[in-house]
């Protein structure tokens, strides 16, 4: 009578679960530090400007001069979007937002 529950709670009794996550805290930490070179790389070798050489060459006459350093200014795409998206994109960030605050309380309740 009942074998089969005997023999599968034996099982899940000597079972444990260790938990090992998928991505190695080193591998993340190069990731990032990866993202972050990425960054600096591509503000240092990219224009000021759209007729302007890149910060590395303007770098030296920076060095020069210790007395009135200045920083250079970047200048970043104007993105023009339509209204439909930036409606769009407010109502997801709201009901994300939501979302994720609905799921906290579930969960620190339990």
């Amino acid at each position: 009578m009942d074998f089969h529950q005997r023999i599968l709670s034996r099982i899940e009794a000597n079972k444990t679960i260790a938990y090992q996550p998928l991505i190695s805290p080193r591998i993340l930490k190069l990731i990032g530090l990866g993202i972050i070179s990425l960054v600096l790389i591509t503000v240092i070798f990219l224009p000021g400007q759209e007729s302007s050489a890149p910060y590395l060459n303007n770098l030296s006459n920076l060095l020069s001069s210790p007395v009135s350093i200045s920083l250079p200014k970047l200048y970043f795409p104007k993105i023009q979007l339509g209204p439909v998206f930036n409606t769009s994109l407010f109502a997801f960030c709201f009901l994300l937002g939501t979302w994720i605050f609905y799921l906290r309380k579930k969960y620190d309740l339990q």
